[in-house]
């Protein structure tokens, strides 16, 4: 009898540990990036992935041609814009890529059929817009922006709801510090790597970590 309440009272901490170490997001969520999603993929830390799909359907079409245009598009854009003379994170060694984060990387250039796949990934919200211009124009847009609560240089406006609905207190979300934000003003499907905390009016739920912003307004997405 003694024993079992020793038993007892020596997992009681441990419970009491899992649930404070679930508190701070050890069980938290993550959700990777899926080369087949539309829109665009974003982590915690800001950095955004891009597929490009095109049709390649023509004989002479080459995929290792248009991978090594793709490689010196992305190279002539970091280097011009940022100084760096690299297409891919493949291209760094591994002390490297502890220490560097590319502009802009190629990361596939892949064939299925008659389609081809380009994966790229950027720094920040602001890197995508400069290397996107023309597409985010055509899509009737004029930015995207990536950042943390606290250190954002596009200020919370408008109205912000949780994913079940539920209306949400501007300075609540701003004590959040560490959270990301996604801020974008045209129509795009957005992918989270956590599940999302808040949307703005007009922002339209797909499942936890997914979202369809509005055309013709500016949105924000926040994910912890």
């Amino acid at each position: 009898m003694e024993m079992r309440s020793r038993k007892k009272y020596f997992l009681f901490p441990v419970i009491l540990l899992v649930f404070a170490l679930a508190g701070c997001g050890l069980f938290t969520k993550n959700y990777g990036f899926n080369s087949d999603t539309e829109g665009l993929y974003v982590q915690k830390n800001g950095q955004i992935l891009s597929t490009l799909t095109s049709d390649f359907d023509q004989s002479y079409y080459d995929i290792e041609e248009l991978t090594y245009v793709a490689q010196q598009q992305v190279q002539k854009f970091n280097s011009d814009n940022y100084g760096q003379s690299y297409y891919s994170y493949d291209q760094l060694t591994d002390e490297q890529k502890k220490q560097m984060i590319l502009p802009v990387a190629l990361n596939s250039v892949t064939q299925s059929g008659e389609t081809v796949k380009v994966v790229l990934q950027f720094g920040n919200g602001d890197i995508y817009t400069a290397f996107s211009a023309i597409d985010i124009a055509a899509a009737g847009g004029t930015k995207v922006y990536t950042s943390t609560v606290g250190a954002t240089e596009v200020a919370l406006s408008g109205n912000f709801v949780t994913p079940s609905g539920a209306a949400a207190d501007t300075a609540k979300i701003m004590e959040d510090t560490e959270d990301t934000l996604v801020y974008v003003d045209y129509a795009v499907q957005i992918s989270t790597e956590r599940d999302i905390a808040y949307v703005s009016d007009g922002v339209t739920m797909v499942n936890s970590h997914t979202v369809q912003t509005p055309a013709g307004q500016g949105s924000f997405v926040i994910f912890k």
